[in-house]
């Protein structure tokens, strides 16, 4: 299986500029993969989505 980003997976979902746009703001790194997120990572995460 190919290794992708958040924002990859959240692509479709939801807009990739909103999916980036939450990644900073919830303090995370925007190339930041899903594995390196931990469970309130996460949760912040959707938060903002």
């Amino acid at each position: 299986m190919k290794r992708k980003t958040v924002v990859n997976n959240l692509r479709t979902r939801y807009d990739p500029k909103r999916a980036t746009e939450a990644l900073a703001a919830a303090g995370l790194d925007v190339r930041a993969r899903a594995e390196e997120l931990s469970l309130a990572d996460f949760a912040r995460l959707l938060r903002l989505l």
